[in-house]
């Protein structure tokens, strides 16, 4: 189950009950450890299969489209074309720049060797090289988000420049 998506308290004040919660008791001194499920691998209950995994850049494109009906509704806010062209230029440098060189160097952290070949050293490099290509993973999901977000903020300058409120319209998620 998802933090916060307990029935009755999803979205933010679900997080925050769940976080500002007791959370589970600590086992007894003397108790035996909890099994652990075998490397690499999560257990689910019968019948129970893992959902699948978001697609973020439909959430990113999303996410843009929300803020923007968010800052233009209410009538008091004016687009303002070259703070737009400056937030994605800020965007993008951060894509080709930061995210760039990250990606670069994401391939270090993943196919380490393990500096002896006994039990412990392997089975820390098994982990570290899990947990690697997991941040290599979640890197990716989230460049493909502020891809999307920001390709969604070139649309909405477009449909700005071409004065075409039926595209604004159906980027803040009115009916046309």
């Amino acid at each position: 189950m998802i933090v916060g998506q307990e029935p009755g308290t999803a979205g933010p004040q679900g997080v925050i009950d769940t976080i500002n919660s007791p959370g589970p008791a600590a086992p007894l001194p003397g108790a035996a450890p909890m099994p652990l499920p075998p490397t690499g691998q999560v257990q689910y209950s019968q019948g129970e299969t893992p959902a699948p995994p978001p697609d973020y850049a439909a959430l990113g494109g999303q996410q843009a489209k929300a803020d923007f009906a968010a800052a233009s509704a209410g009538g008091g806010w004016e687009y303002d074309p070259e703070a737009m062209l400056g937030v994605i230029q800020s965007l993008d440098d951060v894509v080709k720049d930061d995210l760039g060189r990250m990606e670069s160097e994401a391939d270090k952290i993943v196919g380490i060797d393990p500096p002896g070949h006994e039990e412990v050293s392997e089975s820390y490099v098994n982990a570290a090289n899990r947990a690697g290509a997991s941040w290599n993973a979640q890197f990716s999901n989230n460049k493909n988000f502020l891809i999307a977000y920001i390709d969604t903020l070139k649309e909405i300058h477009d449909a700005y420049q071409r004065q075409d409120e039926a595209a604004l319209d159906a980027l803040r998620g009115k009916d046309t």
